[in-house]
């Protein structure tokens, strides 16, 4: 069955893609274009290795190879080179129905279809998951009149009911009624390749916990409370997350097994005793004070909360929802303060200081490169053959990349930064508003007896 989806591409996708440095292929281009998402989102999508060395990839109103240009060119031409830079489509296939052809030619008339008539497309077939796949590219700036295109509802409707015609032509099988609230964003879709926990599976899993631990519906709203979720009932159950502005429907998100009917079904179907959903224990230590605008001791402060719970054990207090959210983060929030903690980085102006000194190396070490080709290629004229490589340019290249890096780190501290101590206590208020509420609970028992 086919399945589709699309999503917007902002600023620097190349973290998030895993997009490396590819000399090769960036040789001669403005630097710009290297940290544009689209041109990120482009060499992933044509991966050589996972397209047969690009013999599955095509273009629409453009030429794979110049695909990168072209957009660039269409979004100058029009003065629109901020804000979202391309859109990335998806179109998977089930296991063994379709050959790469078939699959490539599908994707390349959906693109036609779709977009061919005002925008260029690059559209790639993976082969390398058991079930082919199709990644299209999109700029989001229209070749034709310089209009931007728009991702909603009857975006998804049109992508969806060409991908089931042209899938059906073929022979080949589609979902006939989409589950509601299938539609993820692709930072989700990817966490969960990844293995990762996302919002959605941690709400689904305590959702999940609160059914296995009920047994009737109201033990179940217990259980969610117990949790912490603000719990709303109506004609689709939805649960507010601790430390999150918005609700979340149960069986819009998840599907039919999380209606009311559907939950109080999974209830019934069990005759074996729970076991209610127990109170978190918070700690009754005082927290360690944070000097102002210290990042590290921030950065400190929030990696003890997520440690503490694992350092405990089993037995200890149930993790904050906005902690175990963040447990995916924590490989970067580690690097992140590691690079705070070596540099002795503890205000936002000694952050400032420090990637501008990062980027003034990086432009001396692009000059210095720059300098060393250009002398290879003189030499190169001179002699008729090509020198020695010059393993000083493999030396800029590497340091290059750890430049790179810590600017990316850079990146995150400041995204990250301001919102530590709004989860932090955010996170220490759950603590005190659960004691308080278990004291209270402790002495209107005592008083009945």
């Amino acid at each position: 069955m086919a399945v589709t989806s699309i999503w917007k591409v902002e600023g620097r996708l190349a973290r998030v893609l895993g997009y490396a440095e590819n000399p090769a292929k960036t040789e001669g281009a403005p630097d710009e274009w290297e940290r544009q998402g689209v041109g990120a989102a482009i060499l992933y999508a044509a991966d050589p290795g996972k397209t047969e060395e690009q013999r599955y990839v095509s273009g629409v109103n453009c030429l794979p190879e110049t695909a990168l240009a072209e957009m660039n060119a269409t979004k100058r031409q029009y003065g629109k080179e901020g804000g979202i830079v391309a859109f990335h489509g998806y179109q998977a296939f089930a296991p063994g129905e379709a050959d790469p052809e078939t699959a490539h030619e599908i994707g390349v008339a959906l693109a036609r279809e779709l977009w061919g008539a005002r925008f260029e497309v690059v559209v790639a077939t993976h082969l390398d998951k058991a079930h082919l796949h199709n990644h299209f590219v999109i700029n989001s700036v229209s070749f034709a009149d310089g209009r931007r295109l728009h991702r909603d509802t009857a975006c998804y409707r049109a992508m969806r009911g060409a991908s089931d015609r042209l899938c059906r032509g073929r022979g080949l099988s589609v979902v006939d009624r989409p589950e509601p609230g299938r539609s993820r964003h692709y930072a989700e879709w990817r966490a969960e390749r990844d293995g990762r926990p996302t919002w959605r599976s941690l709400v689904k899993a305590d959702a999940d916990e609160a059914v296995a631990r009920a047994s009737t519906m109201r033990q179940f709203y217990a259980n969610l409370r117990a949790m912490g979720y603000e719990v709303k009932t109506g004609k689709d159950i939805s649960v507010r997350p601790p430390g999150k502005e918005r609700f979340v429907r149960l069986r819009r998100n998840f599907g039919d097994g999380y209606s009311y009917e559907g939950i109080s079904a999974r209830i019934l179907s069990s005759a074996r005793p729970r076991l209610p959903v127990g109170r978190p224990r918070p700690t009754r230590a005082k927290p360690t004070p944070v000097p102002a605008r210290s990042l590290v001791s921030l950065y400190r402060r929030y990696m003890a909360m997520l440690n503490a719970p694992r350092r405990q054990g089993a037995g200890g207090p149930r993790m904050h929802f906005l902690l175990r959210e963040d447990l995916r983060n924590l490989d970067a929030i580690s690097r992140e303060l590691a690079l705070l903690t070596q540099n002795g980085i503890e205000t936002e102006g000694q952050l400032l200081a420090h990637e501008e000194a990062l980027k003034e190396r990086m432009a001396a070490l692009d000059g210095e490169r720059r300098a060393l080709r250009n002398e290879a290629r003189r030499l190169r004229r001179a002699r008729g053959e090509p020198a020695a490589p010059n393993p000083r340019i493999a030396e800029i290249a590497a340091e290059l990349k750890g430049i790179r890096r810590d600017l990316g780190l850079c990146d995150g501290i400041r995204e990250r930064g301001p919102g530590l101590a709004r989860r932090i206590a955010e996170v220490e208020r759950g603590g005190r508003d659960e004691t308080e509420r278990k004291e209270t609970e402790h002495g209107r028992i005592e008083r009945s007896r």
